[in-house]
């Protein structure tokens, strides 16, 4: 699975990544993350102790890539790559420069799609609100080429900034996002949150954007898998009726698969769609509980 995060310039992006691998590091319920490179572990991690003390790291001028794993339980469960983008970079799809490129790329095979706003831009005035307008746009206007399951987190960042004026930015939030909130909210296989989040000394719902990807991520890889097993199970079936001496000799002399070589193989494949299967069941549904009171769309 591959997690894009994008947004505008100064949104906390930087921040957020950080800050979010901290937190699940020391784990959220029974779900932790941990980073394939011991480099990115300890640059996350330092970062994120600094992010606490009100230290904030610079702002991103490139593409970053981190290779994460979802542990549940102590256990290794689901691996998946996180992109972030530098600010801007939404915003400049239609120019030929290198990231731009690279971002179409990206977003052409990505399964999850974060979005930062500063939401302190969302309550100063219809000047501010015409910055985040165009990443909004050009959120929706992607998401609409999708066919396959796909998560979105609309990340308000800096929460925390506006809590004097909470009603005021959510308001603001509401008129911003209608069209993409409509624009998603129609199509079935696209899966939005809209998720308050505060980095710093005292975090707020730093971990959800990224379990709300896994989420509908596993639960998509879920999906396939029990179609595919309940084919298995329907043609293990037909050849328990089908097969027999007849068969045999019918398939002996037209080189044809037998009814008997059907069940075998179909046998083997519904087995090992359970073992691959069962393990999402219970992480899943615990996954799934964690957003009962983020407004979802």
């Amino acid at each position: 699975m591959k997690i894009l995060m994008l947004g505008v310039s100064n949104a906390g992006k930087t921040s957020y990544v950080s800050s979010m691998y901290g937190a699940m590091s020391r784990g959220h319920g029974p779900f932790t993350l941990r980073a394939e490179r011991p480099a990115d572990h300890l640059w996350l991690l330092n970062n994120a102790a600094r992010i606490q003390q009100g230290v904030y790291p610079l702002a991103s001028d490139r593409r970053s890539s981190y290779n994460l794993q979802l542990w549940h339980s102590g256990q290794r469960f689901f691996d998946f790559v996180w992109r972030d983008y530098r600010g801007g970079a939404l915003t400049e799809l239609s120019t030929t420069s290198p990231q731009a490129k690279q971002l179409r790329a990206d977003l052409a095979t990505a399964d999850g799609l974060v979005v930062m706003i500063d939401s302190t831009e969302l309550g100063n005035g219809l000047r501010s609100r015409s910055k985040v307008r165009p990443v909004v746009a050009t959120t929706l206007r992607l998401l609409m080429d999708r066919t396959a399951p796909m998560p979105l987190v609309v990340a308000l960042t800096k929460w925390d900034l506006v809590r004097t004026r909470e009603q005021e930015t959510a308001a603001a939030a509401d008129d911003v996002l209608g069209d993409l909130v409509r624009g998603v909210g129609a199509e079935s296989h696209l899966h939005g949150a809209v998720v308050p989040v505060a980095c710093g000394q005292s975090p707020l719902n730093v971990t959800l954007p990224v379990l709300w990807c896994l989420h509908i991520g596993i639960v998509a890889i879920g999906n396939e898998l029990v179609a595919e097993v309940e084919r298995n199970a329907e043609l293990v079936q037909l050849a328990e009726r089908k097969r027999g001496v007849l068969d045999r000799m019918t398939s002996i002399i037209t080189g044809e698969p037998s009814w008997d070589q059907i069940h075998r193989e179909n046998v083997q494949q519904y087995r090992s769609g359970m073992a691959l299967l069962q393990p999402l069941i219970e992480p899943s549904k615990q996954l799934g509980s964690l957003f009962e009171d983020v407004y979802l769309f």
